[in-house]
Order: structure tokens, then C-alpha cells, then sequence
């Protein structure tokens, strides 16, 4: 008799657990933004459920945006007033610390720019940080000259090159684009 009330009670407690851990304030239809995935909130912040209930991207972000909207296979995220990236398995592929990201290939044809405390840099498409965040304006590339973006840093005009380096006047002279007017 003991054993059949422990069994009892453990399979209470384990249907509580479950139930427990799946309350939600609210669940989204599935495949709306992803397929076989279902968007929830709780207490005012999102993630991901997918059609067994499992949680695929925890509830902790103040957004979510579409996925293939910025870039193919990943959807924006905002956490606490900055922006990063998840993919379509739920990884963090960037990871939110940016308060702002331009849409990808717009200032160059596989980056997008990104801004950080005020200063603009660039991600590439797999989320890697290529130009640091550090410049106070930057003009999209080939606007003065080909291959090259105008950047302000500190008060001062300068260029860096499609690979994201700082132009110098020896880099210049080997450069294999044209000037334009």
C-alpha cells in the first residue's frame, strides 16, 4: 500500500512539474514565424515552443522579429533595449548588444552596419564582428570611390577598403579600383 501511495504521489508531482514548466501567458499559433514552432510569452518576454511542448528558445526576449526578414534563417531579437540574432535552431548566432542593425547589404553588398554606444562598425553574414564598432558616421562603399566607404572617426574623414581596413597612403597607391569623381 505504501509503495502504491509513493507511486501516486510521485506521478502527481511529476504531472504538476510538467504542467508547471509550460504555463505560459500566452502561446501564438505554430508555424506563424517559424515553422513547427509556436511563439509564447511569459511574464512580457518571448521564446519559442515547438509542437511537443519543449522550449526551444527560452522565454527571455522583449521582441522578436520574423524570421528571413534581415537575413535568410535568422529572426532580430531585442533583450533589454539591444538587438542580436537567433537562427532557425534557436542558437544566438549574434548575441544582443547592439542598439541598432541595418539591414544586410545595404552600405556593403554581406555586411550589415551595427551600432554600439554611438559608434557605427559592421557584422558579415555569420555574425562576425568585421569592422569594430567605432566610427562616428559611415557613407555606404563606392560612393567616392570604388571599394572603399568614407568613415568619420574622432572629428576626422578617412577610408577603410571593402575588407573593412583603415586606407593609408601605401595601401592607396596599390589599390586596384579606380577613383571616381
Amino acid at each position: 500500500m505504501k509503495r502504491k501511495h509513493f507511486l501516486l504521489g510521485l506521478f502527481t508531482i511529476s504531472i504538476f512539474s510538467i504542467y508547471a514548466q509550460n504555463q505560459y501567458d500566452k502561446i501564438e499559433p505554430f508555424d506563424v514565424v517559424h515553422d513547427g514552432w509556436a511563439m509564447v510569452e511569459q511574464d512580457g518576454v518571448f521564446g519559442f515552443i515547438d509542437k511537443k511542448g519543449k522550449e526551444v528558445v527560452l522565454p527571455q526576449y522583449n521582441k522578436i522579429e520574423a524570421f528571413d526578414v534581415v537575413h535568410d534563417g535568422w529572426a532580430m531579437v531585442e533583450q533589454d533595449g539591444v538587438f542580436g540574432f537567433i537562427d532557425n535552431t534557436g542558437k544566438e548566432v549574434v548575441l544582443p548588444q547592439y542598439d541598432k542593425i541595418e539591414p544586410f547589404d545595404v552600405v556593403h553588398d554581406s555586411w550589415a552596419m551595427v551600432e554600439q554606444d554611438g559608434v557605427l562598425g559592421f557584422i558579415d553574414k555569420k555574425g562576425k564582428e568585421v569592422v569594430l564598432p567605432q566610427y562616428d558616421q559611415i557613407e555606404p562603399f563606392g560612393i567616392e570611390h570604388e571599394g572603399w566607404a568614407k568613415v568619420k572617426l574622432d572629428n576626422s574623414w578617412l577610408f577603410i577598403d571593402y575588407k573593412g581596413k583603415e586606407v593609408s597612403e601605401a595601401h592607396a597607391s596599390k589599390c586596384p579600383y579606380k577613383k571616381t569623381k
